[in-house]
């Protein structure tokens, strides 16, 4: 290693690698010699993993963690995802020690809490955003985590003149939903059966809260078939049960986006 220096409280540090020890050794051992050097001044690593996914890459940094845990290295890793894409890496084969994790769902983020957001970020990029116009971004999140960052870094983006108005929230309203459509409806939809799918399409015909009793009936299946379906796309975070014999969606702007694709 040919440099290492921590800043005030920890809070920032530089690691350099030599150009013999950066090709000869593996990231494990890039990553050992790293909990060793900072264990020097007393402190450990925490990974922190956006957008985890089953991939070689998070297999990669996965079993480098599960190793170093082993010989007691003072190692920690935190990671995010929609629901079907941790379903799929604590699925994987390689992986599956992962499922010994702590696992936290999150609940969609309040409205109010989203506007007042919003409105702390907008003033420290010192764009004016009306407060009318940031009660309607925050309502159109419906406080999916995914979509408040999508909204607000599109308003942000096509702010004309620092300026939020009707125009730049139709722009990054569109803007948002068509990254929605690329990032999390289609990969949650591809891997789903025909059933689950024809299960959603007949949720998409109804206004907000669908009562699983309509739905068998659409679908001309008896309940015990009907279960299954239902019971996995709860796991995938797809729908949720607002009341007994309900369905709802729980992912923002699904149901429009089955309306509009019915081969979906």
């Amino acid at each position: 290693m040919q440099g290492f220096e921590a800043g005030a409280f920890g809070f920032s540090f530089g690691l350099t690698f030599t150009p013999a020890t950066d090709a000869q050794y593996g990231f494990r051992t890039k990553l050992s010699l790293l909990c060793d050097k900072l264990a020097e001044v007393g402190k450990g690593v925490l990974i922190l993993i956006d957008e985890a996914q089953s991939c070689e890459a998070m297999r990669q940094v996965a079993s480098a963690y599960q190793h170093l845990v082993g010989e007691g290295k003072d190692i920690a890793i935190a990671m995010a995802g929609l629901p079907h894409a941790v379903s799929g890496v604590l699925n994987d084969k390689i992986l599956t020690f992962l499922n010994r994790a702590r696992k936290v769902r999150l609940e969609p983020i309040g409205l109010p809490a989203v506007r007042i957001y919003y409105a702390h970020a907008f003033r420290e990029l010192g764009i004016d955003c009306p407060e009318p116009l940031l009660e309607k971004a925050a309502e159109e999140t419906r406080g999916f985590p995914y979509l408040v960052q999508l909204v607000g870094y599109y308003l942000a983006k096509h702010a004309s003149g620092q300026v939020v108005d009707d125009e730049v929230l139709a722009r990054a309203m569109r803007d948002a939903l068509s990254d929605l459509d690329d990032n999390v409806f289609r990969p949650v939809l591809a891997p789903l059966s025909d059933g689950d799918k024809a299960l959603l399409h007949a949720m998409a015909q109804d206004d907000g809260v669908s009562r699983s009793s309509e739905l068998r009936v659409r679908l001309g299946v008896e309940n015990s078939a009907f279960q299954p379906y239902r019971a996995r796309l709860i796991e995938e975070g797809i729908v949720g049960s607002p009341r007994r014999g309900e369905l709802a969606f729980a992912i923002p702007h699904l149901a429009e986006y089955l309306r509009n694709h019915p081969d979906a």
